[in-house]
């Protein structure tokens, strides 16, 4: 038996150790490459994301202002209308009372209306 075909696994050359640790240090840095590539990524897309977000928030805040600017206007419009519908049958009976009033004026002279004498 030759000398080399009996040697244990653990004594190996030290140059060979050294090229052995050397691609190691390479692979785990293209692994840290990889890794960092990915995190970029997944970075930009959670950066992409969030500013779709602000836009997004952007727009329903400018629909919130404009949805209660419309409730106030109908709420105002709600108001403005029960005053008028609280309102409206007093001036109707105004209205008929100056109306008949009117009619009484015309139809009869002033003479006649305020002496009490029957035509």
């Amino acid at each position: 038996m030759s000398k080399k075909t009996c040697q244990a696994p653990m004594e190996r050359d030290p140059l060979s150790h050294e090229e052995d640790l050397a691609k190691v240090i390479d692979l785990q840095e293209v692994i840290d490459k990889q890794e960092q590539s990915q995190m970029e990524e997944r970075l930009a897309a959670l950066f992409a994301h969030v500013t779709e977000l602000k836009e997004d928030l952007d727009t329903a805040k400018k629909d919130l202002l404009k949805s209660e600017d419309v409730n106030r206007k109908l709420q105002q419009d709600v108001h403005k209308a029960s005053l008028v519908t609280s309102v409206e049958p007093v001036l109707l009976e105004r209205w008929e009372h100056a109306v008949w009033t009117l009619l009484r004026q015309l139809a009869w002279p002033s003479s006649r209306v305020f002496s009490g004498s029957a035509p």
